[in-house]
């Protein structure tokens, strides 16, 4: 059986569907507002740009956790943002007050939990193979990102790319 009640998760839109979708609502300016809509209990999503070896900066944002969380991991350059840039690979942290995230990220995960963050997921965003930005989500409370919603995420990362190399001029803030 399929549908609302079935056995089967809810069809994902594909990346090339996600462009057009995006696009249509305004391109890049839209990603982070579209994400967290089609996410389960998101609490902020932020998109972060590298446009060169030591450049950074947020280009947009949707809800109200993430502006500060996307700025402290640019000014104490530690959180899973950064580490999803350097490994190249998602950063998974389901509870920032795990030893595991207090000790990789000490001054970060001490600042955001005073916020009232309780959970990451950097999502980095790479172009022929190199890493450009990352699609960041953030919750209140903590706990696992379910599989659908890894894979959601996972599309619009692809799609932002997509949309960075489309249009270029969106990264030279």
């Amino acid at each position: 059986m399929t549908g609302r009640f079935g056995t089967e998760p809810p069809r994902q839109d594909t990346p090339g569907e996600l462009v057009t979708t995006l696009r249509a609502a305004g391109g890049i300016t839209a990603v982070c507002g579209h994400c967290r809509a089609s996410l389960d209990a998101m609490s902020g999503v932020g998109l972060t740009v590298f446009p060169g070896a030591a450049r950074r900066f947020v280009l947009g944002t949707d809800g109200s956790l993430i502006d500060q969380i996307e700025d402290l991991q640019i000014s104490l350059d530690q959180g899973p943002c950064l580490d999803s840039v350097r490994s190249r690979t998602p950063v998974l942290v389901e509870n920032l007050a795990d030893s595991g995230a207090t000790v990789r990220w000490p001054a970060f995960t001490a600042e955001a939990r005073h916020r009232g963050v309780a959970a990451m997921f950097a999502f980095p965003i790479l172009v022929g193979g190199a890493p450009v930005a990352v699609l960041d989500l953030c919750r209140a409370s903590p706990g696992p990102l379910s599989r659908c919603d890894h894979g959601r995420a996972t599309s619009y990362a692809a799609a932002v790319a997509v949309l960075l190399v489309d249009d270029p001029a969106s990264t030279t803030h």
